[in-house]
């Protein structure tokens, strides 16, 4: 009805991205474009489809494009962080992160790729923080975010999807994703008991990801050792068997079958 309808495109393109036709879902972002250069929402968004599907230094080319256009659009900084974290360059990634939270505070998945590059730089209290951050401003369960206006505003966009389309299995990816973050970070913190029930809620938003299966295993391994007993290595063998059934292709897979060997052993004797 009105081919120079570029909001129309904008959330066509949305659209087709969470159902996974990311060949439609470029063709309409860049007709929105063509209808409107200076369009940053959709340039935004579609440089969050370029990271889903791994295209981070073009995303970061849109991303630019965009911040100069509009220096205080915070989804264009949020997707910045993104890129940066997926590129490994951790300090970018935090300092766009911290300036997509001065822009949207209340902007979770800012809070969350805060959190990865704070975590995967070693600063694993901060990162903690940014974590719990992140899952108490999408708590939807507590009426913190209306679910409808969280997707149509475009804030699922750019993290990768894991699983089928819908709001609230992108929802639940991260969540899952941001229990493991808090897992990984109270392991190398030597805080067990803590790693392992957060590794737990990992698993009840998504029971079948072998790595968080595998964080379990290591954490149930390494708390065995640090105490002496083989109580917890049963737990552990019971995580790496659940890594190797899902992913038996895994790069950790023949050492945990050697670790499995050696518990084994263990564990018999011990009975």
């Amino acid at each position: 009805m009105d081919p120079t309808y570029s909001q129309a495109a904008l959330y066509l393109g949305r659209t087709y991205n969470a159902l996974f036709d990311q060949e439609k879902a470029e063709q309409y972002f860049r007709k929105a474009l063509t209808i409107d250069p200076d369009y940053v929402e959709a340039r935004a968004s579609f440089a969050g489809m370029l990271l889903d599907k791994g295209a981070s230094d073009e995303a970061v080319r849109q991303l630019d494009a965009a911040i100069r256009r509009d220096k205080n659009y915070g989804l264009a900084w949020y997707l910045l962080a993104t890129a940066y974290c997926l590129k490994d360059d951790y300090p970018q990634s935090i300092e766009a992160a911290r300036r997509a939270i001065q822009l949207i505070p209340n902007k979770a998945e800012s809070h969350f790729w805060l959190a990865e590059g704070l975590h995967l730089s070693g600063k694993l209290d901060e990162a903690k923080t940014s974590y719990r951050d992140y899952l108490r401003l999408s708590d939807f369960d507590s009426k913190l975010a209306g679910q409808l206006n969280y997707w149509v505003l475009g804030f699922l966009v750019g993290h990768g999807h894991k699983s089928r389309a819908s709001t609230r299995d992108i929802w639940k990816d991260l969540r899952s994703l941001a229990y493991f973050g808090l897992c990984d970070c109270d392991r190398q913190l030597k805080r067990f008991d803590e790693a392992i029930e957060e590794c737990k809620l990992s698993l009840q938003y998504d029971p079948d990801d072998p790595q968080t299966h595998y964080l379990m295993g290591l954490t149930y391994a390494t708390k065995a050792q640090k105490t002496a007993s083989v109580e917890p290595l049963a737990a552990a063998s019971l995580h790496f068997r659940s890594m190797l059934r899902l992913n038996p292709e895994a790069p950790q897979a023949d050492d945990v079958k050697k670790m499995l060997a050696n518990y084994d052993q263990l564990l018999a004797r011990a009975r």
